[in-house]
C-alpha cells in the first residue's frame, strides 16, 4: 500500500513536516489511544452511543483538516492503492443498501456496527491512517499507543470480572461492563492484540531499539492470554487458532517462497505452533476453571438460525443489497425459525445473530458482503 506523501513540499518543511502537521498527527495518535477507552455516562448507552459519537465527530474533524490541507495547496492527492479504492467501493455498496432500506433512519444512524454511519467512520479512519501515518515512526507510535490502550482495557476487564469495581458509577458496578462492550467483545479485541504480538515477535525482521522490549511484549501477550482464559469461550480460542494459522501461512510464503529460504528458520515457527496446539486444547477439551473465575454466558441465535434468517430475508427483500444496515433485529423478528417460538426466547428481539458476518449478510446483502471480503482480502495481500 503506497501512503500519501505530503511532507516533502517546500523548503520550510522539516523532516517530519511543519509544526502544525506534527501537532495534528500527535492529536491523531491521541485519538487512536482514547477511542477504545472512551465512555461517558451521558446517555442510556454510555459505551456504544457515546463512543460512536466521539469517534464519528473526531474522525470527521480530521477529515475536514485533510480537505483544507489539500484545498490550501490546490491539489488533491489520493492514495494510489487498490485497498483504498476497495474501501470506497465497500462504502458505496453500504450507501446503496441504505438507500434501498425500508428503515433508512435506522440504517444511517443505528448504533449497530454495520450502519452507514459506522461504516463511514471505519472507511474515513482507514483513509486518515494513510494520510497521517505515512512514516515508519508514526506507524510504530500508533502501534505502541494502541497496545497500551488495549492493555489498560484488559487490566480493567480482569478487575471487573473478578468483582473489583474501580469506578463509583452505578452502571459500572457489574462484571459485564467495560469500555468496549460485553466481556466477549473485550476478549475478542485482546485476542487480536495477542495474535499481532506473537506474529511480530515470531516473524518480524525489525530490529528493536531497546533490549527490554521483547520482555514487555511477552508480558502484554500474557496479559491478553489471562483475559482469554478468564472469559474462556471456545469460539475465541478458535479465532486465535485461525488467525495464527493465517499468519503462519503468510510467513511461510514470504520466507520460503518469496525469499527462497533466505530468512527461513524453523525456530521462528515453534512458538506460534505451540500456541495453536494449546488453543486447540481449549477448543476441543473446553476445560473449566476454579470458582473464583466468574462464569459468563451470552445468549444469541444459533449459526443455523442466523443463516435461515439471512436466507429468508434476502429472498424476500433484496438479494444483492440486503434488508439495510442496522436492521437485523427487524429481519429476525420477521423471519426467525418457528421452533424458536417454543423456547424461552420466543419474545427476545436479537439485534445480532450468531456472528457479525452472518448478521451483515442479512443487512448488507451478497454484494455488500463481497465488497467487504474483497477489502479484507486486499488488506491481507498488502
Amino acid at each position: 500500500m503506497e501512503p500519501i506523501h505530503i511532507l516533502q513540499q517546500g523548503a520550510q518543511k522539516t523532516a517530519g513536516g511543519s509544526v502544525v502537521q506534527r501537532v495534528v498527527r500527535y492529536k491523531f495518535l491521541v485519538f487512536l489511544f482514547l477511542t477504545p477507552l472512551f465512555f461517558l455516562p451521558l446517555t442510556l448507552s454510555p459505551v456504544t452511543l457515546n463512543k460512536q459519537l466521539f469517534a464519528g465527530v473526531v474522525a470527521l474533524s480530521f477529515l475536514v483538516y485533510v480537505l483544507a490541507f489539500f484545498l490550501a495547496r490546490g491539489k488533491m492527492m489520493l492514495p494510489r492503492s487498490a485497498t483504498a479504492v476497495s474501501a470506497l467501493i465497500f462504502l458505496g455498496t453500504i450507501g446503496i443498501s441504505t438507500a434501498l432500506s425500508s428503515a433508512r433512519l435506522t440504517s444511517v444512524f443505528s448504533t449497530s456496527g454495520d450502519s452507514l454511519f459506522w461504516v463511514a467512520v471505519y472507511v474515513i479512519s482507514f483513509l486518515l491512517v494513510l494520510f497521517f501515518l505515512d512514516r515508519k515512526e508514526w506507524v510504530v507510535n500508533s502501534a505502541v499507543l494502541l497496545f497500551s490502550s488495549v492493555s489498560l482495557l484488559a487490566i480493567y476487564g480482569l478487575l471487573q470480572l473478578s468483582g473489583v469495581f474501580i469506578f463509583p458509577l452505578s452502571f459500572t458496578q457489574s462484571v459485564n461492563f467495560n469500555p468496549i462492550g460485553s466481556p466477549f467483545l473485550l476478549a475478542f479485541v485482546a485476542g487480536g492484540m495477542f495474535v499481532a504480538l506473537v506474529s511480530f515477535i515470531s516473524f518480524s525482521q525489525a530490529k528493536l531499539k531497546y533490549w527490554f522490549e521483547p520482555y514487555i511484549m511477552w508480558a502484554l501477550a500474557g496479559l491478553f492470554v489471562l483475559l482469554l482464559v478468564h472469559v474462556n469461550l471456545w469460539t475465541l480460542w478458535l479465532a486465535v487458532v485461525v488467525a495464527l494459522a493465517v499468519a503462519l501461512v503468510i510467513a511461510l510464503y514470504r520466507n520460503i517462497w518469496q525469499a527462497r529460504g533466505a530468512h527461513y528458520s524453523l525456530r521462528q515457527f515453534m512458538m506460534p505452533l505451540f500456541i495453536i496446539i494449546a488453543a486447540m486444547f481449549f477448543v476441543l477439551a473446553r476445560p473449566s476453571f476454579p470458582s473464583f473465575l466468574t462464569p459468563l454466558t451470552e445468549v444469541s441465535p444459533s449459526a443455523s438460525a442466523t443463516f435461515d434468517v439471512a436466507k429468508s430475508a434476502l429472498i424476500s427483500k433484496d438479494f444483492a443489497f440486503g434488508t439495510g444496515p442496522g436492521t437485523f433485529g427487524f429481519a429476525y423478528s420477521e423471519h426467525k425459525p418457528l421452533i424458536i417460538n417454543q423456547t424461552l426466547f420466543w419474545g427476545v428481539q436479537f439485534a445480532q445473530g450468531f456472528s457479525p458476518l452472518l448478521s451483515y449478510l442479512t443487512t448488507w446483502g451478497v454484494l455488500g458482503m463481497l465488497a467487504f471480503l474483497a477489502f479484507v482480502g486486499l488488506v491481507f495481500k498488502t
